[in-house]
């Protein structure tokens, strides 16, 4: 009995307190009612939310550090690409002065051979003009001396003068011969 009225006992002490026990265990019921529905329809959800959040959030960190890795790379590339470029460019241009000056060269050399044949030339042209220059004079210097001889044949002179100018004649044929 003693049992009995020790449960007895709590449900007076409970009344005493102006708590109604029924009322309480409806209550309590629906608590765990409550909770379990909002458990499974609202704070479950808002986990699965809250779990797919963070883990975009962590992809996205993960991608953001390897993007950042991958432009670190692509920045080393793009400076030893840079780099390579500039010296190419710099062979090619140190290539291009040493054939502009080859080239050069060449032309003066070029230019230098014409101008000396063209000087050549040049001098064996006026020589052979001069040949025929004095080819010329001579026949006309022959033809004069021979004019100048006749007319002075023609007055009459001594055989001594005649012997002179013959000779003279002569000399000065032989010397434009």
């Amino acid at each position: 009995m003693q049992a009995g009225m020790s449960d007895n006992g709590f449900i007076v002490l409970l009344d005493k307190f102006g708590i109604d026990v029924p009322l309480l265990c409806i209550q309590m019921v629906n608590f765990v009612l409550v909770a379990y529905l909002l458990y499974r329809f609202g704070i479950r959800s808002v986990l699965r939310v809250m779990e797919e959040r963070n883990k975009r959030i962590s992809d996205g960190l993960e991608y953001a550090k390897k993007m950042e890795a991958e432009l670190g790379n692509i920045e080393t590339k793009r400076s030893e690409l840079i780099s390579e470029a500039s010296s190419q460019a710099d062979k090619i241009i140190s290539s291009a002065k040493d054939l502009a000056t080859e080239l050069a060269d060449k032309q003066r050399v070029e230019s230098k051979k014409m101008a000396e044949e063209m000087f050549a030339k040049a001098q064996a042209d006026i020589a052979t003009e001069r040949k025929v220059a004095f080819a010329g004079l001579k026949g006309e210097l022959k033809d004069l001396v021979i004019e100048a001889t006749q007319c002075a044949l023609q007055r009459e002179l001594s055989d001594v003068e005649k012997s002179k100018y013959s000779q003279y004649a002569a000399e000065v044929l032989m010397k434009t011969a």
